[in-house]
């Protein structure tokens, strides 16, 4: 079976030499191996001659999820949900040189989309030198974050799929009362997600010294996700 993978714009994509159906068959088998179900089937080349007599290679879109990943998503961020199916859309196109049908399997990679954030909104901090944590619902590569308290720009570190932003290493300390804090990160694309949230620190220097919000003339760094 020859089977040649890419990387659209916007999707993974896979030619196969095998025949639609024996495609789809793998293609379902492969879900079920995963955990995937099949939720939604969607025959576009039967709607499209049935509603308007057009005549079209066979074109199939299957909606899968995986149960146990979906209900963890949600149990952390119900916003997940715009990411819980996972959809395959297989199709057919002829090949005149070799005479012969080819598979073409396409999954679509979904854009960057944060599903929580440490501390949470609204929370009550007793430390001026807080550990920020940015836990994205899916991983890309060449993905580019920031962080900004207050406005500042705060380094930003990566640990799977997480962002992590530690005040402390970074020898930054924020003063008393409410801070604000915007998350933003690009995909592929110029594929967009941002998080805006607050947090309170409430909690005093044991010299009895002021604390002073930091400050940076530096300009804006992002933390760029890369392949290996």
């Amino acid at each position: 079976m020859g089977v040649t993978m890419s990387k659209t714009k916007v999707a993974f994509e896979v030619v196969s030499s095998l025949a639609f159906e024996e495609a789809v068959s793998r293609a379902r088998a492969a879900l079920a191996a995963e955990g995937f179900g099949v939720l939604v089937e969607i025959d576009v080349a039967a709607t499209l001659k049935a509603k308007l007599g057009v005549e079209r290679e066979p074109y199939l879109i299957l909606g899968a999820c995986h149960p146990a990943s979906a209900h963890a998503a949600l149990q952390v961020a119900p916003e997940v949900n715009k990411l819980a199916e996972t959809l395959l859309i297989l199709s057919s196109s002829f090949n005149t040189r070799v005479d012969s049908a080819r598979a073409l399997i396409g999954i679509l990679d979904p854009p960057p989309q944060v599903a929580a954030v440490t501390p949470p909104d609204g929370a009550v901090l007793n430390t001026a030198q807080p550990r920020l944590t940015v836990s994205l619902a899916n991983e890309q590569v060449d993905q580019v974050a920031s962080l900004a308290i207050d406005g500042l720009t705060v380094p930003l570190t990566v640990e799977g799929r997480d962002y992590v932003a530690d005040l402390a290493q970074a020898q930054i300390s924020l003063e008393e009362g409410h801070h604000s804090a915007v998350f933003q990160v690009i995909g592929r694309d110029d594929q967009l997600d941002v998080k805006a949230w607050s947090f309170t620190v409430e909690t005093q220097d044991p010299a009895g010294a002021p604390r002073q919000r930091a400050r940076s003339s530096a300009r804006p760094r992002r933390t760029r996700r890369t392949m290996a």
